[in-house]
């Protein structure tokens, strides 16, 4: 009886022990599990800083282009704009060179004509108007010839002056007048019809 109790017991301890070292293994298991995934969160957490990281050094990388894409356009756009001052100038500087020219052109016209004036006849000799009763004073004599000249006539040629019909500045306003008050009966007749 002794012996079995013995046994018991011992079976008992060794029973407890194995236990114990089972628990102590899972204890030890669960606590690297911990610990591999304390390890593996870190490692997420720092790649995620890493990426971050990365993410806003390539943003201030992008905004730092933009900006010197955006001086290198103002600069562009301030050299143009220079570029076409400098061109108007020298257009408006051309421009007064062509008056400039123009007026001392047309000053040597003025002169040359001046001098012109000065040395022709400062009375010339105007002829008076033709009257139509005057406008026949001989008749042509011609002298007929069969020779290779022909017929050769000395003196003026005749002609009649004609007067054609007109309205005067009066008959054109009355006439006016009353093509309007026309124009305006007709009008308001086929306003009445229809």
């Amino acid at each position: 009886m002794k012996r079995i109790s013995v046994a018991f017991i011992l079976a008992l301890l060794i029973l407890g022990n194995y236990a114990l070292a089972q628990t102590t293994e899972l204890e030890e298991a669960a606590e690297q599990e911990e610990a591999a995934e304390l390890e593996e969160a870190a490692e997420l957490e720092e790649a995620a800083e890493l990426e971050e990281a990365a993410e806003q050094e390539e943003a201030a990388e992008l905004e730092e282009a933009a900006e010197l894409e955006e001086a290198a356009e103002q600069e562009e756009a301030a050299e143009q704009e220079e570029a076409a001052e400098l061109e108007e100038a020298a257009e408006q500087e051309e421009a007064a060179e062509q008056e400039e020219a123009a007026e001392q052109e047309e000053a040597a016209e003025q002169e040359e004509a001046a001098e012109q004036e000065e040395t022709m006849d400062p009375e010339p000799l105007i002829e008076p108007p033709i009257s139509p009763e005057e406008s026949n004073p001989q008749e042509p004599t011609c002298n007929r010839s069969f020779g290779d000249e022909g017929e050769t006539c000395v003196g003026s040629i005749p002609y009649t002056v004609t007067t054609i019909p007109t309205l005067s500045e009066w008959g054109l306003i009355a006439m006016a007048g009353v093509l309007g008050i026309v124009g305006f009966m007709v009008m308001r007749r086929r306003k009445v019809t229809a």
